[in-house]
């Protein structure tokens, strides 16, 4: 239907009105799910609402789409495959598109009117998104998607509206199951969480269900004007990546690769979004143990983390000697709260070939076991940390480095299910 009459929009929060003046209603629609509407506002140019809440505008949706893209993006080396659940305005597949590596990117949308909306209406947000031949949308409900499909992403975002209404699915513990199956063993989920003033337990509660099934689960925050409360939050998930081990000189050559203008997101910027307000870490911080559901059966279960380190240009005195690779068993041990099981095995072998010939490390600890081999010819160190119990994969690989005088180290770290 079309608005005739221009009307300020209006959110109504407990003890809180906004207010946002309108020069003009543009369209309006009543769909299966919601309510449209289409307005240019004085302050932030053409804005979407639904049911009566602002969704997106013209002027701010630079800084959301951004932060919700980028953040999990660059935190990854090549992401190729992305699925994005709700994102109907386009904005988030248009950033997501701006990465070359992106071979495929899937946008479920349960409501096809508001894609429709926003090609007609909100050109300068979805720009050619759509008309990508990477982009596939796919009209159903993103939870029923993901709880059917067999495929597997790099990049998980969760582009949804409040949990009202026919978002309200995607803030149960079934849906987080079913993220944490659809990632890669590197892969990284992110969804809004609101406003980190307005609605101060949305984060703390959508990471109690995440911490179960994901081995890194963290809280980060940016502003964004048009959302109350102005410092808004989201939820960064996953097996693989933890998040406060990325700084910015790690993510600045990704940055300057995709080339173009960002309005918000710097590599510095992603550092220091994860970098919590005190009364948000106070909340996050509550979230005790008990509250923190068990994995069900029918769900993704973590049977252990595995922390694989290459290290190159090794220390070649302490990589040839046998009682110092076995004091590095025993201290490592020590380090990561683990228990030894019998004494460290260092047999000396692969002497037929100059790259392998070196000693081996076999440490059982009574959750796992710690692997390593030394290669006297190159310098390496390849070691293998598996244990069921959870520990400190930064500590471990800091230590190893160290230990072994590494000049550079490459870690990956991944959740066994």
């Amino acid at each position: 239907m079309k608005i005739t009459t221009r009307q300020n929009v209006r959110e109504a929060w407990v003890g809180l009105t906004t207010e946002y003046a309108v020069n003009d209603a543009l369209d309006a629609d009543a769909t299966p799910f919601q309510n449209m509407q289409i307005v240019d506002s004085q302050a932030f140019g053409k804005m979407l609402v639904l049911d009566d809440f602002v969704q997106t505008t013209e002027r701010d949706e630079f800084i959301y789409h951004e932060m919700m893209v980028h953040v999990p993006m660059f935190s990854l080396e090549n992401p190729k495959s992305v699925l994005i659940i709700g994102g109907g305005d386009g904005g988030a597949l248009r950033e997501v598109l701006r990465h070359p590596t992106v071979q495929r990117a899937v946008m479920v949308e349960i409501d096809e009117r508001v894609i429709e909306f926003s090609r007609r209406h909100l050109p300068m947000i979805c720009q050619e998104a759509f008309d990508d031949p990477r982009a596939e949308i796919v009209i159903t409900d993103g939870a029923k998607f993901v709880a059917e499909t067999k495929e597997t992403f790099d990049v998980i975002i969760v582009d949804s509206s409040d949990p009202i209404g026919p978002a309200t699915v995607l803030f149960e513990r079934d849906f987080y199951r079913d993220l944490a199956a659809r990632l890669t063993d590197r892969g990284i989920m992110v969804r809004q969480t609101g406003s980190s003033f307005m609605q101060p337990d949305e984060l703390p509660q959508a990471m109690a269900l995440a911490y179960p099934l994901f081995a890194h689960t963290a809280g980060y925050t940016f502003t964004v004007p048009t959302y109350v409360g102005g410092l808004f939050s989201a939820m960064y998930c996953s097996a693989g990546t933890d998040p406060h081990t990325i700084d910015a000189a790690m993510l600045q050559p990704r940055f300057e690769a995709i080339g173009g203008e960002f309005g918000y997101y710097t590599p510095g910027v992603h550092v220091g979004a994860f970098q919590l307000p005190g009364y948000i870490q106070k909340r996050i911080d509550a979230i005790t143990p008990s509250d923190r559901p068990a994995p069900t059966k029918t769900g993704p279960v973590t049977f252990g983390w595995e922390l694989t380190l290459d290290l190159y240009d090794c220390n070649p005195e302490t990589i040839a000697s046998e009682q110092a690779i076995q004091q590095y068993a025993r201290q490592l041990c020590e380090v990561i709260g683990m228990v030894p099981y019998g004494h460290p095995q260092t047999p000396y072998f692969g002497e037929n070939q100059e790259h392998t010939k070196g000693y081996s490390l076999l440490q059982f600890i009574e959750t796992s076991s710690v692997v390593g081999h030394f290669s006297e010819g190159t310098g390496g160190v390849y070691i293998n940390i598996f244990s069921c119990k959870a520990y400190d994969a930064e500590k471990a690989k800091h230590f190893t480095a160290d230990y072994f005088g590494a000049g550079r180290t490459v870690a990956r770290f991944t959740t066994r299910h």
